[in-house]
């Protein structure tokens, strides 16, 4: 479980001391009604999406890091699978910013990276 923390990285480590045996699928779930994009590329899943009752502009990113076995990208996900250790590292971020009237600031993009 993460507690997420504005602006912080955070960072889950999983090793059962048994070399090979981790597996693991990657993927983003949200609870806003499709509009949402998400890609993985190099092992890196990214969800970007606007929310139609505000427009707050959201990024979230997972980096699947592996040790031995095999990682792949599969469209909407990072699979992993055989692996000796797995680490996950997310950040997330908005467009927002407390700035009257709109509220708005730069894109998450690099505030999640």
């Amino acid at each position: 479980m993460f507690r997420l923390v504005p602006g912080a990285r955070h960072r889950r480590e999983a090793d059962s001391g048994t070399s090979g045996t981790h597996g693991v699928h990657v993927a983003f779930g949200t609870a806003h009604d499709g509009g949402e994009d998400v890609t993985a590329e190099a092992g890196r899943l990214r969800v970007r999406g606007v929310p139609a009752d505000n427009g707050l502009v959201y990024e979230g990113q997972v980096q699947v890091l592996t040790e031995g076995g095999t990682r792949t990208d599969e469209g909407d996900r990072v699979v992993a699978t055989g692996a000796d250790s797995a680490v996950l590292v997310f950040s997330a971020a908005t467009d927002h910013a407390p700035v009257h009237p709109g509220y708005r600031g730069p894109a998450p993009a690099a505030g999640a990276q």
